[in-house]
């Protein structure tokens, strides 16, 4: 192995600190070897004798407990652990995809794009009770602006101006003339 020590998988807290840097000013136990995403891997033996692979925080909380987490459950770290690499279980919390989520926005580490934001605003705006009048969607069938052009112009997501000039939706709305025309009237 050309001078290096085979440490095998991780059995105990002693050993994955072991494979960690620990920050002295932080107490961050920063993960030296494999990662995927810039978040650790680690190979841990399990109280059974097997093998899995945990992410390091959740195998963190496995080695600290001597439980896997239950169904729904993910570790995550503690607001006051900036370091996406902390091993540390005194960093790490555990809690369902909710908690995980409030944690992200609190930390302010989930911050949506501002095109996010916008598709939100108007997925929002259409949840909330704002509707299409019949002749807005009569408007929209006969209009020849993109259905990007039309979502921005009345507020409402692209899915709902194909919707309506599809026929799926005010499926009531029947134009004399209609952009989707085309094909037919060539073919007569």
């Amino acid at each position: 192995m050309s001078g290096r020590k085979y440490h095998g998988g991780v059995k105990c807290l002693e050993t994955l600190k072991d494979r960690c840097y620990v920050d002295q000013h932080t107490d961050c136990w920063h993960w030296k070897l494999s990662t995927r995403f810039g978040a650790p891997i680690v190979h841990v033996y399990k109280l059974d004798g097997t093998t899995t692979v945990m992410r390091g925080r959740r195998a963190a909380m496995y080695l600290s407990t001597g439980k896997d987490l239950k169904s729904g459950q993910v570790a995550f770290a503690r607001l006051e652990c900036t370091s996406l690499d902390c091993v540390n279980p005194a960093h790490t919390t555990t809690g369902n995809r909710n908690a995980l989520g409030a944690y992200l926005r609190k930390s302010g580490r989930a911050k949506l794009t501002p095109q996010a934001k916008a598709n939100r605003t108007l997925a929002a705006r259409c949840r909330c009770g704002t509707k299409l009048s019949i002749e807005i969607a009569r408007e929209i069938r006969l209009s020849t602006e993109t259905q990007m052009a039309l979502a921005k112009k009345y507020g409402v997501p692209q899915s709902r101006i194909y919707e309506i000039r599809a026929g799926h939706a005010w499926k009531e709305v029947i134009p004399a003339t209609s952009v989707f025309d085309w094909a037919t009237r060539g073919a007569i």
